[in-house]
């Protein structure tokens, strides 16, 4: 396998940790999904993670 797909897996399965660990916490499970660089949710204990996953998955995807 890629060192890049890897490296993508192991983003996603972030992502997939975080979403679970907002709904156990009642928050909304959004992780990775911010548009343009901005979140709603500063009060989020994931939230610098959650905007650079969102950048770095925008600019690799677009």
């Amino acid at each position: 396998m890629l060192k890049e797909e890897d490296e993508w897996r192991r983003i996603f399965g972030r992502i997939s940790e975080i979403r679970a660990a907002q709904s156990d916490r009642g928050m909304s499970d959004c992780a990775g999904k911010a548009s343009a660089h901005y979140c709603d949710q500063g009060a989020c204990v994931y939230h610098a993670e959650c905007l650079s996953i969102s950048v770095l998955i925008s600019q690799s995807f677009p």
